[in-house]
């Protein structure tokens, strides 16, 4: 099962996230407020909204599915800017005249109070990161060669000129 790096702990449920049902909500409210608004009359809108929206938890999702608390970091990033997404197309809508104050308005704030989750998921999970000992892969110190043998550069030099 894919794990993700959660507070220094392996993470193995995703559905466990709260971060992840409150997406899943956002998502569904976007689709609901969406449903009465023309695709012919807003070509475009309808789509990248519930795009943006249904893109925060697949995002969150997706990084859990990393083992590396950096890579889960970096999904995380990418579901922030999906939330600020949302934000946008809902001021837009309502600019548009597609989308009431009020529909705007209750969206704006789950897609804010997401984004603070998600900044603080992010702070724990980079901190989570920078606690734990970096792996480096460093390359062997060369040994002098063992009495009795010849080194590479010993047995080249050997050769007949």
């Amino acid at each position: 099962m894919a794990k993700a790096w959660v507070v220094g702990l392996a993470m193995q449920d995703i559905r466990k996230l709260r971060v992840w049902q409150e997406a899943r909500v956002l998502g569904q409210s976007v689709f609901a407020i969406t449903q009465p608004i023309s695709d012919r009359d807003f070509p475009g809108l309808v789509s990248q909204f519930r795009r943006a929206a249904t893109s925060i938890g697949a995002n969150i999702a997706e990084g859990a599915a990393h083992v590396s608390p950096r890579e889960f970091a970096r999904y995380l990033q990418q579901a922030l800017a999906s939330a600020a997404e949302v934000e946008h197309h809902a001021a837009v809508a309502v600019d548009l005249g597609a989308l009431s104050a009020w529909d705007s308005a209750a969206v704006t704030e789950d897609a804010r109070r997401l984004q603070r989750m998600l900044v603080l998921l992010h702070r724990r999970v980079t901190a989570a990161q920078k606690s734990k000992p970096s792996t480096v892969h460093r390359k062997p110190k060369a040994r002098p060669p063992t009495p009795g043998t010849k080194s590479i550069n010993a047995v080249s030099s050997d050769r007949p000129p």
